[in-house]
């Protein structure tokens, strides 16, 4: 492999020595890892910077812009002491435009209308991919209870790295994703709702919504009976403080509506925003 130049971003006391000579095996212990990953980097011919990241982000600039390191090897597990707040590190390195190891911060589940599949959602998953998003497309089980597999998708983003989840479903795909996030100890950073009915067999949605406070996303046709009126009722028992109602002309259903320029890109701004 040919030899790069590999910045490792660790909190300031988890910086390693460059040997473990007169070092306490209990000193040694809290920064194990982090002298495997730089002495295992170094001895596979690698020119290997670390840096210790604390609260604030200047100094990841300045060695990028200096430096130019070919990747960067992330092992910040927090920021200003705060766990949560370490995915925007690594989004900074997304804006610095450098490669770095791990994942995409940002997910993204979509959930199909009933009697879909995944091929509903799959060009708009090649955009959204595109544009950065880690993206879960799935097929629901077949049944009513497509809830728990709506919240099995956005903990399975989590698992692998990205905290910062959008939950988004077409018809019945949108009721599951509205009672799947309302399930979970932690709801997604925000939801939308294109086309979901008020209720599906054992699925009322009405009663989730009341209880989710999530930001979400209401999208139905002006046309598309009785889902539009569904939409209605669903934004007014939204308990949500940031929530949005959206009508399209038309009777367009479900992930149909982004067909409209204008409206996916109210989604996807809306998005963006959360």
């Amino acid at each position: 492999m040919k030899p790069r130049r590999i910045l490792v971003l660790l909190h300031p006391d988890l910086v390693p020595p460059d040997s473990l000579d007169g070092h306490s095996e209990k000193e040694i212990d809290t920064w194990k890892t982090e002298y495997d990953v730089v002495s295992t980097l170094r001895k596979s011919g690698h020119d290997v910077r670390p840096l210790g990241v604390q609260d604030e982000l200047k100094p990841i600039r300045d060695v990028v812009e200096e430096w130019k390191p070919h990747v960067v090897f992330n092992l910040i597990e927090g920021f200003f002491g705060l766990r949560e707040l370490d995915q925007h590190v690594v989004s900074y390195l997304e804006l610095l435009l450098v490669p770095y190891t791990g994942c995409n911060p940002r997910g993204l589940v979509l959930a199909h209308g009933q009697g879909g599949d995944v091929c509903e959602w799959l060009p708009y998953a090649r955009d959204s991919a595109t544009s950065g998003y880690r993206v879960l497309v799935y097929d629901a089980r077949s049944g009513l209870r497509v809830d728990l597999d709506q919240a099995a998708a956005v903990e399975a983003l989590r698992r692998t790295g990205s905290e910062h989840v959008i939950a988004m479903g077409s018809s019945m795909g949108a009721i599951a994703s509205l009672i799947g996030s309302a399930s979970l100890p932690s709801a997604p950073a925000a939801v939308v709702s294109l086309s979901a009915p008020a209720g599906f067999g054992p699925l009322h949605a009405l009663t989730a919504v009341a209880r989710l406070q999530a930001p979400t996303f209401f999208g139905a046709s002006e046309q598309d009976d009785p889902f539009v009126g569904d939409a209605r009722a669903l934004y007014a028992a939204s308990v949500s403080s940031d929530k949005r109602l959206d009508i399209l002309p038309g009777a367009v259903h479900g992930s149909a509506m982004h067909q409209d320029p204008a409206f996916r890109a109210r989604v996807e701004a809306f998005i963006a925003s959360h």
